[in-house]
């Protein structure tokens, strides 16, 4: 019998994910993951065209994009209260968005 990978529920079915890879889960699970990917897809949506703004300006100003990329890394870990972990950072981020 298989169980879920995320809850180790039993008679867990194979699902492929959109991004690749596979995973057992159960149909909970599977709803879940599949809401986590819209969300995903969601937030890309949002901020590929502002990103995409920022750096174009950035870059004609004279910022080299591996600088940007450092940039945009160091602001995703800082942002909220400033954990380091990148995780930590994306939970203050939506604790903060939601309060």
């Amino acid at each position: 019998m298989t169980h879920c990978a995320r809850c180790d529920r039993p008679h867990a079915q194979p699902i492929t994910h959109p991004t690749g890879g596979t995973e057992d889960l159960c149909p909970d699970c599977t709803a879940r993951a599949a809401l986590e990917y819209a969300a995903a897809q969601h937030l890309h949506a949002l901020l590929a065209p502002t990103l995409t703004t920022w750096a174009r300006h950035w870059v004609a100003a004279g910022v080299q994009p591996q600088d940007l990329a450092a940039v945009l890394e160091a602001h995703g870990v800082t942002w909220g209260t400033g954990p380091r972990d990148p995780y930590a950072a994306a939970q203050v981020v939506v604790r903060d968005a939601l309060n």
